[in-house]
């Protein structure tokens, strides 16, 4: 069994990691609330909002599949990236009901 040894290189492509997925959700927010602000989801039909929400979560299960098929990730650093998805959808949903 090898042993996992936490280098600085390793550190720094975490962090990295890490970053990256939390840069999507805050581009996600930013640019869900400019469609909304723009043009809204309403009765008259939907907005530019819901075409937002939709390329959100069409690159939102990209970004999952393509994280959780990396077979250099370990299962840690997985177990934190699921993490921070949940818990940036969980906002977002909560965001986006009331907006």
């Amino acid at each position: 069994m090898e042993v996992y040894r936490m280098t600085k290189h390793n550190f720094n492509m975490t962090i990295n990691n890490i970053i990256t997925h939390i840069s999507f959700y805050v581009i996600s927010f930013i640019t869900f609330f400019i469609a909304h602000k723009i043009e809204p989801t309403n009765m008259a039909g939907p907005g530019l909002d819901l075409l937002a929400l939709l390329l959100i979560v069409i690159l939102l299960c990209v970004i999952i599949i393509k994280t959780f098929s990396n077979k250099k990730i370990t299962v840690k650093k997985k177990f934190v990236i699921a993490l921070i998805h949940l818990i940036g959808l969980t906002i977002f949903l909560y965001w986006v009901n009331y907006l």
